[in-house]
């Protein structure tokens, strides 16, 4: 027989599930990293050099928000693939079923 590979459904939710919950998290530290970041940079602390470390945050921010939509992206891709999956499965299921004599 050719190679075969065997997923658990439940367990790809699982795993994407995480992904979000990780995602959100990061997004709520992020949220309390830049307000404190703005309440010093162009609040507290004024002048040029405080323009050039804005532009750093301001790409720091911007980069670690794509972090954060990576991961949900990659979430949704994995709840996706479970799904169909899943279907798949209950359809071969189904399939195999009804040609197995005695079986409907």
């Amino acid at each position: 027989m050719g190679n075969s590979v065997g997923v658990n459904p439940e367990q790809v939710h699982a795993t994407a599930d995480w992904l979000d919950k990780s995602a959100q998290d990061f997004r709520d530290e992020l949220n309390s990293l830049m307000k404190e970041v703005r309440t010093f940079v162009g609040g507290e602390w004024q002048g040029a050099a405080s323009g050039s470390h804005s532009d750093a945050w301001d790409e720091w921010d911007e980069g670690a928000r794509q972090i954060i939509a990576g991961l949900e992206h990659d979430a949704a891709a994995l709840h996706q693939a479970a799904s169909l999956m899943h279907s798949t499965d209950q359809g071969s299921a189904g399939s195999i079923g009804s040609t197995v004599p005695g079986s409907a």
